[in-house]
């Protein structure tokens, strides 16, 4: 899990916004964390998405769990690491 924390960390270090990981929420669709600073709050944005709607948080990491404050409810939710689908590092030029 360290080691996850880790490559988390090392890709928000990234130039432009990117999405840095994925999960599967329980209504089918993905919370997606990037590495694009959240305006006037600490941590970066999230957002999930399902039926139609999206919905905005920032994040942030400790060695076990990414944090998000979801900016619907203003509630701090906390998933595990070992959850998260690290995505494919985009290269310079080549689209992915």
């Amino acid at each position: 899990m360290r080691i996850l924390a880790l490559a988390l960390v090392a890709a928000v270090s990234s130039v432009s916004a990117e999405s840095i990981a994925y999960l599967t929420n329980k209504g089918g669709g993905r919370i997606v964390i990037t590495d694009e600073a959240c305006s006037n709050q600490k941590g970066k944005i999230a957002y999930t998405t399902g039926n139609t709607d999206t919905i905005l948080g920032c994040w942030f990491i400790d060695d076990l769990y990414v944090h998000i404050v979801w900016a619907d409810d203003g509630k701090l939710r906390s998933y595990p690491l070992e959850n998260w689908t690290l995505m494919p590092k985009k290269t310079p030029g080549r689209g992915v």
